[in-house]
């Protein structure tokens, strides 16, 4: 996988990832975390086994907003508000893991209800986080549960262990889900397969295989 650090985005404006500067935005230096809150030598995550490196340091490289920053957290609530006021309903959270619960906590906090005339009156966005968590590491989906519906990336792979790879039996799914040490249903998005699982790669599990293959 390769990574553009500098260009231009599609609506004309430059951006330098490696020196965090987004001057559209704007986000400058001190916008982003770095050595101050990451102890690592190339503010690079090396440990995932350590929760402060995973979310203070940089993930493959990439430039890592200083989430509790009130200024990037407005920012970053201005934009998601925008984009409401076009008309959309859902978030997806990218790498949700690598942001501390209580920042996503306020920026989600500041979004403001979907439109009446589309949605009705009084609703708020659904939000659902990538949170790839197999039981190995320490941070958890159940950190994120209070922010929105985290996914469940066990969910496929103990299907496919059933009928694609036949190491467990089709008997035991009548009570499949929390029966299987899952998360609770009302706070989880489940799925047979994604950009993750699809190529073994980003901590997603191993490939699941292809879910047409799961047939009656």
């Amino acid at each position: 996988m390769t990574w553009s650090f500098s260009g231009h985005g599609t609506g004309g404006s430059s951006f330098d990832g490696n020196a965090c500067r987004f001057p559209g935005v704007p986000y400058g230096p001190n916008d982003c975390n770095g050595h101050d809150n990451c102890h690592t030598r190339d503010i690079s995550i090396h440990n995932y086994g350590n929760p402060d490196e995973v979310r203070n340091c940089r993930l493959v490289g990439l430039a890592d907003l200083r989430l509790g920053s009130d200024y990037v957290r407005g920012k970053v609530a201005y934009y998601i508000n925008k984009l409401i006021g076009f008309g959309v309903a859902g978030f997806r959270v990218d790498a949700a893991k690598h942001m501390w619960p209580g920042d996503l906590e306020n920026v989600f906090g500041r979004l403001q209800n979907l439109r009446s005339d589309v949605f009705g009156s009084g609703k708020k966005p659904f939000i659902y986080q990538e949170v790839i968590d197999m039981g190995g590491e320490p941070i958890t989906m159940k950190e994120y549960f209070g922010t929105g519906r985290v996914t469940n990336f066990k969910y496929g792979v103990e299907l496919a262990n059933i009928f694609l790879r036949h190491s467990n039996q089709a008997k035991w799914l009548r009570n499949f889900g929390e029966g299987w040490s899952m998360p609770p249903t009302n706070d989880v998005v489940v799925f047979l397969s994604n950009h993750e699982n699809q190529r073994g790669h980003g901590g997603g599990g191993a490939k699941v295989g292809n879910p047409k293959k799961v047939t009656t």
